[in-house]
């Protein structure tokens, strides 16, 4: 008990102090004491949002527009993102696969030299996610940069979660629903300014919630497609919290409807969800030279993780690459977490997930959200959703993306009874729920400034509602310094710290040997393999560990780099 209570109060303590959230907290306070003394009224702007939320042809793209426009003019705060960690690493390995027409990668001759977190060498040469994530970042690496495709993917998010909240809320709580996700996932969270995913999953879970909630009442192809696209994205990239949501979906509408009719109005999304299990059969015969192989069942064998939920066992694995077996040490840490302190666990991941989708402003909206029974069925698939999340390893805000949609209508519907919520004459409901657009855009500027005078620890190439993880981009620098220089380069990464971190750098592009700077392990007197496949190429050394960056000549110094015979 001594250490459930010592979990919450230290959770507590860290969800208020990150992200500016002490911040949000003042703010909130102080609005509230000021909606006791007078409160403010805008007519003519409350109708003329009124009038654009009833205009759903304008407000839905409107939302989407709002985001693509919005995250383009905070570029001069807000750079375009670098990879940081391994998952964004080989997220854009698969993208960039993708994007040259293939569906995996040959298996190098000397893979040894090349392995990396989250990517299996044989019997291919991938990722070891599921497509999705690649295919948006594919969009992008073929109309420029891989960022485009997380940018537009973020778009097509909030407009769907936007076209959602119109099925279950009325016309101008769905349209502030919108714009509530605009302002709180669009512009500055992990989601659009990072290659880790999240967008996608939340685009297919608004689309299949948005779906049934329209089939419920009667059959149109608009919403029949919808279910099947929805239903296909979350197959693609988020199988299993998207295949619960799904199933507890189709369940509320038989419920609702007669089986018979369940299954008329939802046949075409059926045939749009065979054709993307078809695609995915084939991905993963490309990938694991099996139909029912995912690249995930491929990695586990070989370096054991992901170790995914509170029943899986690990194996006993044994890497040949310290960083390597580093990582594995930390699942098996954080996987002991999840089993033996379970619930001190949970306690700091729902910190997490509150950090993300809901903060001190959004909070007020958790005490009145039960109390609409016509989103109820919503409450009851997020929980599930949410249960599932917290018997996984890891739980960060993207597991739960299928639900985010659900998530935000419920705190909409929290805000509706907080706004009729009046103790005695106060306006306080009113005033918040009017102010509440303003405030949000007034944070989102607050931290896209990065203001140094605040005690926040922040990159502003990596802003984020819910964490802040250390980045690593004297790798990229080193990368783009090298190919303005030209000719062709071999970089040996050698490592001296004794635990794993973030900062891993050895990532390659899907044609490694055509490459212009190629990434390998420091693996000793073995390297002479690499220089004798690679005699033309120059040869680095790089040191990530020291402070500053150490990058050493082997042309020099062939011996320090192991390049002697």
């Amino acid at each position: 008990m001594s250490e459930f209570v010592l979990a919450l109060g230290t959770a507590l303590v860290t969800a208020l102090l990150a992200d500016l959230n002490y911040f949000e907290t003042a703010v909130l306070v102080a609005l509230l004491f000021y909606s006791y003394r007078r409160t403010q009224r805008y007519p003519q702007i409350s109708k003329a949002f009124d009038k654009l939320a009833r205009r759903r042809a304008l407000a839905i793209p409107g939302v989407i527009a709002a985001t693509l426009l919005g995250r383009l003019a905070l570029l001069p705060c807000v750079s375009v993102p670098a990879p940081l960690v391994p998952d964004e690493f080989s997220h854009r390995l698969l993208g960039e696969t993708l994007s040259i027409g293939r569906l995996t990668n040959p298996a190098h001759p000397l893979w040894r030299h090349f392995e990396s977190i989250h990517i299996i060498p044989q019997p291919s040469y991938a990722s070891m996610y599921f497509p999705m994530q690649g295919i948006f970042l594919a969009v992008g690496f073929l109309l420029g940069h891989p960022w485009i495709g997380i940018w537009l993917s973020t778009g097509l998010m909030c407009g769907a979660i936007c076209w959602m909240m119109y099925t279950w809320l009325p016309p101008r709580w769905a349209l502030l629903g919108g714009l509530l996700a605009v302002l709180r996932l669009g512009l500055l969270s992990y989601w659009m300014n990072s290659y880790w995913g999240g967008a996608h999953a939340a685009l297919g879970g608004a689309l299949v919630l948005g779906a049934i909630g329209r089939l419920r009442r009667r059959f149109d192809w608009i919403s029949a497609a919808a279910l099947g696209i929805g239903m296909s994205v979350l197959l693609l990239g988020r199988p299993l919290e998207g295949g619960v949501l799904c199933t507890a979906a189709l369940v509320y509408l038989t419920v609702q409807l007669k089986p018979l009719r369940v299954l008329r109005r939802a046949a075409p999304a059926l045939v749009v969800l065979t054709i993307a299990g078809g695609f995915l059969a084939l991905y993963c015969l490309r990938v694991t030279g099996s139909p029912t192989t995912v690249p995930y069942q491929i990695n586990q064998r070989l370096y054991g993780w992901p170790m995914t939920l509170i029943t899986y066992s690990p194996p006993g694995i044994h890497t040949e690459h310290p960083q390597l077996q580093q990582y594995y040490d930390w699942e098996i840490g954080e996987h002991n977490k999840l089993r033996y302190s379970f619930f001190s666990y949970t306690v700091e991941r729902l910190g997490l997930l509150w950090r993300f989708y809901v903060g001190p402003l959004l909070s007020v909206a958790l005490l009145g959200f039960w109390r609409v029974r016509r989103t109820r069925p919503l409450c009851w698939i997020a929980g599930l959703i949410l249960a599932l999340v917290m018997l996984e390893e890891s739980g960060y805000p993207h597991y739960l993306a299928p639900a985010c949609s659900a998530v935000l209508v419920l705190l909409v519907q929290g805000l509706r009874v907080f706004r009729l919520y009046r103790p005695g004459s106060s306006p306080m409901g009113r005033t918040f729920v009017r102010h509440l657009p303003g405030l949000l855009v007034a944070l989102v500027v607050l931290r896209a400034a990065g203001l140094p005078t605040l005690p926040v620890v922040q990159h502003k190439n990596y802003t984020s509602w819910c964490c802040t993880l250390p980045g690593h981009y004297d790798r990229e620098s080193l990368e783009a310094r090298l190919r303005q220089a030209g000719s062709t380069h071999v970089i040996l990464v050698r490592y001296h710290e004794q635990q794993f971190s973030t900062k891993e750098w050895v990532y390659n592009h899907p044609d490694i040997d055509r490459a212009a700077v190629i990434w390998a392990r420091d693996m000793g007197a073995q390297n002479a393999e690499l220089k004798a496949r690679y005699p033309q190429r120059h040869f680095w050394l790089a040191e990530p560990d020291e402070m500053p960056l150490r990058v050493t000549d082997c042309q020099q110094t062939p011996q320090t780099c192991g390049l002697l015979p």
